[in-house]
């Protein structure tokens, strides 16, 4: 690539390779069928599934909660179930926490707190559960547990919201919140140019927009869904196979 006083020189096309989005195996694998089944529920008038996963150390804490609060209204209605990853970070969960059921003290009796990875993992083992109520909080210790419960928490949830990091690039309808690194902002506008996810939703006032659209209607959650199965049929989201495709060929 070149150094400091040497001018740069392109890396050989032969080097390249467009891989496509890297995605966890049991996201990809389940995707059509994932789809479907959101589908399926928006036709049949069922709870909207919204799944909010903390990144960045547990940060964004109060917009977590301002999320929460602009949604408890229609879960206590039970047109929502939400399911809240707060990953290792058990004192960011308090905070929420506490600062929901003061809010509205009727929350607490929505909340279940799901701390064991063993009973995570039978929850999930044969296909996303169906009989979710109210709010489901996931803590856990250690890093793979708190990573994998958003994989699997994706199969379940109608929309995940997110800061467009990482989580931006999977094949899952998204709402794009406020972003934390300044390197992000590529990450929701690939997400918006792809057909699924939004914009990133910079300020709370558009958040809450969205959330009161995406609960008043369903074409947006069908324009996602749609998107996405075409994206996957172009190949855009095989990205991690692409690459051990190339390596064995190697």
């Amino acid at each position: 690539m070149g150094g400091r006083r040497k001018e740069a020189e392109p890396i050989p096309g032969a080097d390249l390779l467009l891989a496509g989005h890297f995605v966890d195996r049991l996201v990809l694998g389940n995707l059509q069928a994932d789809c479907t089944a959101r589908t399926d529920r928006s036709g049949n008038k069922e709870p909207r599934r919204f799944l909010l996963s903390l990144g960045g150390a547990g940060a964004q804490e109060d917009l977590a909660v301002f999320i929460l609060r602009q949604l408890l209204p229609y879960v206590k209605k039970g047109r929502a179930v939400i399911a809240l990853n707060c990953g290792e970070h058990g004192e960011t969960w308090r905070r929420i926490r506490f600062a929901l059921t003061r809010h509205d003290s009727g929350a607490e009796k929505l909340l279940r707190v799901h701390s064991d990875w063993e009973e995570t993992l039978s929850l999930f083992r044969d296909a996303p559960p169906d009989d979710f109520e109210g709010i489901h909080v996931w803590v856990h210790d250690g890093l793979v547990p708190a990573v994998f419960t958003t994989n699997l928490l994706i199969r379940w949830c109608d929309f995940l919201v997110t800061k467009p990091g990482e989580l931006a690039f999977y094949p899952v309808p998204k709402i794009n919140i406020k972003r934390l690194g300044a390197h992000e902002a590529w990450s929701a506008i690939r997400s918006a140019e792809l057909g699924d996810g939004t914009p990133e939703l910079s300020s709370p006032a558009r958040i809450k927009k969205t959330l009161a659209a995406v609960m008043g209607q369903d074409d947006i959650l069908r324009m996602m869904t749609s998107c996405i199965v075409n994206n996957y049929k172009s190949g855009i989201y095989n990205g991690a196979e692409n690459i051990i495709r190339r390596l064995l060929k190697t």
